[in-house]
């Protein structure tokens, strides 16, 4: 067992005075858990009262590609030098990164290789690693999607390739990409299939792959679902096109019904945008056939409003509702009862947003959202648990072509909330309860990747082809 003097040690190696009897956590995964909902309860040294003393510790650049997806965190992973807790991250030039979190320093990286379409979502228009990796600390795999278009799993030690991997997902990986964040759930890892700027000729979809045995996809849900394919795995074919899963957090699970949810984009070739499963909320069994699904009706006289953000689960007590929470492109937040999704949505909430994800507040029984000009914090109430709007913070990002319409995925941990103010470039740290400003800092330019807060430092990837880590 480690000493306290040890641990002490360690801490201050990170540049985090903290408590030397807490345990260090993994951030293993898109928004710390399955739910997705951004909220790591096991941080308390940082909070409202100390926040402000954050400084930024160290800048690590990769290879000079933009880094858009949400870092991941191993704590005492078994190098060839030792033990160290390393800090994960992707670049849309294609590299896997493993950085050493208290010094900065790159341990390994591996290169993956990128595609150049021809719009300007990311820069250069280089389409490299945009999901968020997890980490599988039991079967000690880091599990990525390359800019090839391949799955791969690694060794977090060392970054080598496991037996069985790479695996192909994207079969035209011009075209189609990943956005979402992976799950690793019992075997499996679940992909969430978009494209490359809502180009036609691509089909939005669910991929399951088994990971044990098979390494290869076995199971898939097509958003612009045609037929299912009858007897043996579960896999629909391919439509009309289009239906793209764009949310930064891939799938959400509930671990206990077992059930996947995934929030999709507008059919592309189709008499309706919302034909098959296009702009709907869809429950997936872990085999990826449908268990429920709901259209909400959206005003789109131009088009295109389909859903930008991963449904979020949550529960504010037990007399509350199991719930979702979602994100639409028409500038709604809408929210559902997730064992009753064909019932249509419990509120239709004004956001003003286009993409990204937003953060449970189970301390103050709250949606934290942010959206193209603010923080907003949806507070439940009464015996409906119904939200309501508590506290609204600015927080303009700038333009930037379609990415720049919108602030980071919030994050929150000890009663703080952290984003990016996306085009802005500022990384923000506010009050959970009251909207307050506890503190600002620059953070590389353009940011669009949720904060990742854990073992009392917070990492922000930035378009700058760098990593930051502030810490006290």
């Amino acid at each position: 067992m480690k000493s306290i003097i040890y641990l002490a040690a360690l801490f201050a190696a990170a540049g985090a005075w903290a408590d030397a009897s807490a345990a260090k956590v993994d951030w293993t995964t898109y928004g710390f858990n399955y739910a997705r909902t951004a909220n790591n309860a096991y941080e308390k040294t940082l909070g409202v009262t100390n926040v402000a003393g954050l400084k930024e510790k160290w800048a690590t650049g990769i290879d000079g590609g933009a880094i858009t997806a949400q870092a991941i965190v191993g704590v005492d992973i078994a190098t060839p030098s030792g033990p160290r807790d390393l800090v994960f991250a992707g670049t849309q030039r294609g590299t896997i990164a493993a950085i050493d979190a208290a010094t900065g320093q790159i341990v390994w990286t591996r290169s993956t290789g990128y595609t150049v379409a021809g719009c300007g979502d990311l820069p250069d228009g280089q389409f490299g690693i945009s999901a968020a990796m997890t980490y599988s600390k039991a079967e000690k795999r880091l599990y990525t999607m390359g800019g090839d278009g391949a799955l791969y799993a690694l060794n977090p030690a060392t970054g080598a390739t496991v037996a069985g991997f790479p695996v192909r997902i994207l079969p035209d990986a011009a075209r189609e990409h990943v956005y979402g964040g992976l799950t690793s759930y019992d075997g499996a890892i679940y992909v969430a299939v978009a494209s490359m700027c809502d180009q036609t000729n691509y089909h939005g979809r669910v991929v399951r792959i088994d990971t044990r045995t098979a390494h290869a996809v076995t199971n898939a849900f097509y958003a612009d679902f045609a037929t299912m394919r009858p007897g043996g795995h579960h896999i629909s074919q391919p439509g009309s096109g289009g239906g793209g899963i764009w949310g930064p957090g891939g799938v959400s699970l509930d671990t206990t019904t077992k059930q996947l949810f995934a929030a999709t984009g507008n059919l592309l070739d189709s008499a309706s945008e919302h034909d098959g499963y296009g702009d709907q909320v869809v429950r997936l069994n872990l085999d990826l056939t449908v268990a429920d699904a709901h259209y909400p009706g959206l005003a789109n006289p131009n088009g295109d409003v389909d859903f930008g953000s991963t449904p979020v689960l949550y529960q504010f007590g037990a007399a509350c509702p199991l719930s979702l929470a979602v994100i639409n492109k028409s500038g709604l937040l809408f929210t559902y009862r997730r064992t009753e999704i064909a019932l249509g949505p419990l509120q239709r909430l004004p956001n003003n947003s286009y993409t990204g994800d937003v953060a449970v507040d189970t301390t103050n029984q709250q949606l934290i959202v942010t959206n193209l000009d603010s923080v907003q914090a949806w507070r439940a109430s009464g015996p409906s648990c119904a939200l309501t709007l508590a506290w609204q913070t600015p927080a303009s990002s700038g333009p930037y072509g379609e990415l720049g319409q919108a602030v980071s995925p919030p994050t929150i941990a000890n009663g703080v909330v952290y984003y990016v103010n996306g085009a802005g470039g500022t990384f923000y740290a506010i009050d959970a309860k009251t909207g307050a400003v506890l503190f600002s800092a620059a953070a590389g330019g353009n940011g669009f990747a949720a904060p990742t807060v854990v073992n009392a430092q917070v990492f922000v990837p930035a378009w700058d082809g760098k990593v930051h880590a502030f810490a006290q």
